[in-house]
């Protein structure tokens, strides 16, 4: 297809049309004059200027916003935050203060717990000192009377309270006689207590504690062991005597007190310094005679208080008061006024100390450690000394230090308790709120709320600057891809001079009305100001136009023919560019070209041809890299080039789409150079023919042997450019591609490459479906949760031999899977194909295409021919815009249902396919009547019946069941289920291809007339949807095995012919009985009229295939027409042609 632009008048542009139309499909293209120059667009948007427009403003505005953006973030982000800190210092402030008076008041009545303790013992200390004074009596031979009922005060507090006296080694035996004697006070503080019985009498010899076997509870690692024995060191024993509450094991009464080294240091250091001693948590088994209670782990200790001979100055200590305390008792009676807990912690400078957690119902004891608190609370600390050492009391004489101990003895001896109180988590709640964070939100939200209102603000106005920018970059590029830069300027500066003093949005918005779209308010009235055009005298013209294109597209999708001229006319840009050649424009498979034009230059004849050489080579290599998408014949397109120099007027016509356009008697001339050339060569002008000899280029042409005449020119002299020399870069410009298939290779070397690109290209299609079935059949599976897979090397070995009986097989209604919505497959749920998969199907192909017979027409070339008739047909099963049921949600459920579940199973599709692949599979160039008559035991084996298509079942099914292509069985079925539905499938579509078997043709019509009357069409069954599916696929396959009636009459031609040689050799072997040229030209009408037309039909009338249908309809009946008028001269043309070739060679 190509256009002329010529200066001639409207009836000379017409006739230079006509002119034309007798060379190749050319003037069969009028309908792609619709394609403008979108191409030329996209590549003007992509230019400098339309990349570069505003880019500057647009950067300093975005800088601009980026700053406010980032003030207003730092704004809120510091005012949130100090709004959050200050609220949340000023919750932390009262909560410091309730828990100061809390903690205090806590500590405070703790201490006061300890004193009162003290001061109870200090009492009986005391009172046994006046009562010795009282009653004369003489140390240590003392009893207190009563003495449980005056301790039993202290029994809240104390768990044990006792008395013992200092004896010396000298009364040792006075005083064991006296506690034999005197032990009645245990009987009557007994009888005090009502207890029942009497315990037993006492040891009176002085014995140390008892052995628990056990060690101290704190760490004895640092007493220092003593002599007892050695006077000078210890020259007393203290036994145990006087106890609170009176013991049930009178063991410890006598027991010596200085035996346990704790105690002992403690009783040493109280004498030396005459003041009360408190030991450090210890066990005290030894002395609590409830060893489940000493057990419990809760920390314990004694406290001893000294007993005076008198109450003097000079007084000796003559005894101790001992008392066991429970450290959970100083918690007793403490009023806790906080609903929250805090952790009150004892430290010892003796031991490591305890902790407890106060709360109203009172003192947990948390463990023997400290510094358990939360350490975010350090600061919150509240301590107070409790149990430190006191230097004299009221009552007694001052102390006399005789002694100052060590710092090891310290350690031994007294230990000073301090209490720290801290709050806890429990009691921060209390006093924090989500105020800070509700109002440092709502600061945070008034900047937010500000910010929104101005980037609402700013998408409007870059919403509008955005249209009028796009508006001005699509001006820009349009301008630049169809106008020069010289023109473009001019351009510019006459709509500045119009629109001074109202422009829109500048210049660019100015253009923009230029070039509107639209049809403008005044369309009567022309542009005003002067016209844009200049003359140059030195130019080149290229017209080029693809040949074959008109019949090549007409087997293709639509998407298919714009992907095959996006690549061709990217890669001819690149060479423009690079060449300095000036795109004038495209129409549909035409592209034309100017060199001297708008910059003139001395060797335009020498540019343009070297650019023509590139096209030429680029051609080939971008066909060879598209086949194997774009399917068989690709490779058979070619270019026809033609070049003319001379003088042409340049300009922009104005007007609706305005572009610029080449006016004048040498754009004509190379339109008339191209039509006349051929398929693959550069056709030159005798003037570009003069230019380039002049330039030293003699060597580049040759002359045409034959005159061309061409309409409104007359004859022409002409030349061939050369093309086995072709300029150097086109490679290395574009990809690494192969080059051009060399002249010389063989004609069987060339068919052999051509098979290999079509088994190539027919493994794509057919594993792309396999990957379908392959991603839907595990996403079934997971959805349902079960595998219904076997293995493939047992399934259908029924039919792994040749046994006849296919058309038994042949079914009336298939089956096909329900639609499931769960099961539905995304494109990114699809996977790659196994690489042994994807092998084992390129050699299944492989060897389908080497077994196919050497036919004409019945050939592995045809298989691929209906494959890719059979793909147009499946891409095109869409369902129409019409139905309400396709806008709302569920389209994959309505097409389902619309297209009767073809479109859901990538099986079936696959099964259509696979059969379009083997449907002529051993044909041996004959009809099946033929065959019956050539070989009768093979018709026996088929019945008489469809014996080709039975055979080819057989043979391509044989062969898919050998071991080697287990994995490929195995993508296409994994139960007897996908395999009877593929068996059946390919089964019913190859049989379908036997049109001439009268009683299957009378079964198809009779199951179409069931399934597609007007009282089926509200029959919506499982049963009748099955049915037309089956009759849709068979009818799909039918059309593709003839697809060449439906397509461009060049294709027809093809085929026609190829069909034509095959019979006519079968009639010169003496395989047939009559000659097929007698009745060829009435059969093809007959074929026409009773089954290519009604087929066509048909297919629109089962309403899933589109406009392809109609597409189908048309071709076949202009091509109807036009066998009825050509079809005799045709016939007599085979006839010559056949007769030429049988002619023996002379010489």
């Amino acid at each position: 297809m190509k256009i002329k632009i010529v200066s001639a008048s409207p009836a000379e542009l017409e006739e230079g049309r006509a002119g034309s139309s007798s060379h190749d499909e050319s003037s069969d293209n009028t309908g792609s004059e619709f394609a403008t120059s979108s191409s030329s667009y996209q590549s003007g948007a992509k230019s400098k200027g339309g990349e570069s427009l505003g880019q500057g403003e647009t950067a300093a505005v975005n800088r601009s916003k980026f700053l406010v953006y980032l003030a207003l973030l730092g704004a809120a982000v510091a005012v949130s935050t100090a709004t959050y800190l200050l609220l949340s210092k000023e919750e932390q402030n009262t909560m410091r203060i309730e828990f100061q008076a809390h903690s205090q008041e806590i500590l405070k009545q703790a201490s006061a717990n300890s004193v009162n303790m003290f001061e109870e013992i200090h009492g009986i200390s005391k009172a046994i000192t006046s009562h010795a004074l009282d009653n004369g009596m003489t140390w240590p031979n003392v009893t207190l009377p009563h003495f449980d009922v005056r301790a039993s005060p202290t029994f809240s507090k104390f768990e044990m309270v006792g008395f013992a006296p200092f004896v010396s080694l000298e009364n040792k035996q006075g005083w064991e006689a006296y506690s034999k004697e005197n032990q009645g006070w245990i009987k009557q503080d007994y009888f005090y207590r009502n207890y029942e019985e009497a315990p037993q009498t006492i040891n009176e010899h002085i014995h140390p504690i008892r052995d628990t076997g056990e060690d101290l509870w704190f760490d004895r690692r640092h007493l220092v062991e003593y002599n007892y024995s050695d006077p000078a060191t210890f020259q007393y024993e203290i036994p145990l005597w006087q106890v609170s509450p009176p013991p049930n094991d009178t063991f410890i009464v006598n027991m010596d007190l200085a035996s346990h080294p704790v105690v002992a240091h403690l009783l040493w250091d109280s004498r030396v310094k005459k003041v009360k001693e408190y030991s450090r948590a210890i066990d005290l088994e030894f002395l609590l005679e409830n060893a489940t209670a000493a057990k419990d782990g809760h920390p314990r200790g004694i406290v001893i208080e000294p007993i005076f001979d008198d109450f003097h100055e000079d007084a000796e200590v003559v005894g101790f008061m001992l008392a066991t305390l429970n450290w959970d008792n100083i918690f007793d009676n403490v009023v806790f006024d906080s609903v929250a807990p805090v952790v009150v912690e004892i430290h010892a400078d003796c031991s490591s100390g305890f902790s407890y957690h106060l709360t109203k119902e009172g003192a947990t004891f948390l463990g023997k450690k400290v510094n358990i608190h939360d350490k975010k609370f350090d600061n919150f600390n509240n301590s107070k000394g409790i149990m430190t050492p006191v230097e004299s009391r009221e009552g007694y004489p001052p102390v006399i230090h005789s002694h100052r101990p060590t710092d090891t003895e310290h350690d031994l001896s007294h230990c000073t308790y301090t209490m720290s109180a801290y709050p806890t988590l429990e009691f921060e709640q209390i006093y924090s709120s989500t105020k800070p964070i509700w109002f440092a939100t709502m600061v945070a939200s008034i900047f937010v709320c500000t910010a929104m209102v101005f980037i609402v603000y700013d998408i409007l106005v870059q919403k509008r600057q955005k249209k009028l920018m796009s508006s001005a970059k699509r001006s820009n590029a349009i301008v630049s891809s169809l106008f020069p830069k010289e023109v473009q300027e001019k351009l510019m500066n006459q709509l500045d001079e119009e629109n001074a003093g109202n422009m829109r949005h500048g210049r660019r918005g100015a253009m923009a009305d230029f070039l509107d779209e639209a049809n403008p308010k005044d369309a009567d009235v022309a542009p005003s100001g002067s016209p844009i055009a200049d003359i140059f005298t030195d130019a080149t013209v290229m017209f080029a136009d693809i040949a074959g294109f008109t019949a090549w597209s007409s087997t293709r999708e639509p998407s298919q023919v714009f992907v095959l001229l996006e690549s061709i006319y990217a890669a001819f840009d690149a060479f423009a560019r690079k060449r300095k050649v000036f795109k004038v424009e495209t129409i549909g498979d035409c592209y034309v070209a100017v060199t001297g034009v708008p910059h003139p230059h001395k060797d335009h004849a020498v540019l343009m041809a070297k650019f023509a050489r590139d096209c030429m080579a680029v051609m080939h290599d971008v066909l060879g890299r598209l086949e194997t998408n774009l399917g068989p014949d690709t490779t058979e397109l070619g270019i026809r080039i033609g070049l003319n120099s001379g003088p042409v007027t340049a300009g922009v016509l104005r007007g609706d789409r305005a572009r610029f356009q080449l006016f004048g008697d040498t754009v004509n001339t190379a339109s008339r150079i191209e039509t006349t050339g051929q398929k693959n060569r550069i056709h030159i002008s005798e003037e570009t023919a003069a230019l380039l000899k002049a330039a030293g280029k003699e060597c580049w042409v040759e002359p045409r042997k034959d005159t061309v005449r061409a309409k409104g020119k007359g004859e022409l002299k002409t030349y061939w450019l050369k093309t086995s020399s072709h300029s150097v870069g086109t490679v290395e410009l574009l990809h690494d591609t192969t080059h051009i298939q060399s002249a010389r290779c063989s004609e069987e070397e060339a068919l052999r490459q051509k098979h290999e690109r079509l088994v190539k290209w027919i493994s794509e299609i057919l594993g792309t479906f396999l990957k379908q079935i392959i991603a839907k059949r595990k996403k079934h599976e997971e959805v349902n949760g079960v595998s219904m897979r076997m293995p493939v090397s047992g399934i259908g070995q029924n039919h792994s031999l040749c046994n006849g009986g296919i058309l038994e097989e042949v079914q009336d209604v298939i089956k096909l899977p329900k639609f499931d919505p769960r099961t539905c497959v995304a494109k990114g749920e699809i996977e790659a194909l196994d690489p042994a998969i994807a092998t084992e199907l390129y050699q299944y192909i492989d060897a389908i295409e080497s077994m196919y017979c050497n036919n004409p027409f019945h050939s592995f070339e045809h298989a691929a021919h209906v494959t890719m008739s059979v793909m147009k047909l499946l891409s095109r099963i869409v369902a129409p815009e019409s139905d309400p049921h396709f806008r709302g949600g569920n389209e994959a459920s309505a097409l389902h249902d619309h297209t009767y579940g073809i479109t859901s199973d990538p099986l079936t599709q696959f099964s259509v396919v696979f059969s379009a692949l083997i449907h002529d599979f051993y044909h041996p160039g004959v009809a099946n009547k033929v065959l019956m008559n050539e070989d009768s035991k093979i018709a026996a084996l088929y019945n008489n019946k469809s014996i080709a298509e039975q055979k080819s079942v057989d043979g391509a099914w044989q062969l898919l069941m050998r071991p080697t292509f287990e994995k490929l069985r195995g993508a296409i079925y994994t139960n007897t289920d996908e395999y009877n539905r593929f068996r059946q499938l390919v089964v019913n579509c190859v049989m379908a291809t036997d049109i001439v078997d009268k009683d299957l043709s009378a079964i198809r019509r009779a199951r179409w007339e069931v399934a597609f009357t007007e009282q089926a069409n509200n029959d919506f069954s499982e049963l009748t949807v099955n049915r037309r599916a089956t009759i849709v696929i068979e009818h799909l396959i039918q059309a593709s095995d003839v697809v060449h009636t439906m397509q461009h009459w060049h294709v027809y031609s093809k085929w026609n012919e190829k069909l034509f040689h095959e019979m006519y050799n079968a009639y010169q072997k003496g395989r047939l009985d009559t000659n097929p040229a007698d009745n060829w030209y009435e059969g093809e009408i007959a074929f026409f009229d009773y089954y290519i037309i009604p087929l066509a039909k048909k297919l629109h009338e089962c309403g899933v295939f589109g406009v392809f249908s109609d597409e189908y309809l048309t071709y076949a009946l202009k091509n109807r027409r036009e066998w009825e008028q050509k079809g005799k001269r045709i016939v007599s043309e085979m006839l010559s042609t056949i007769a030429k070739k049988s002619q023996p060679s002379v010489g």
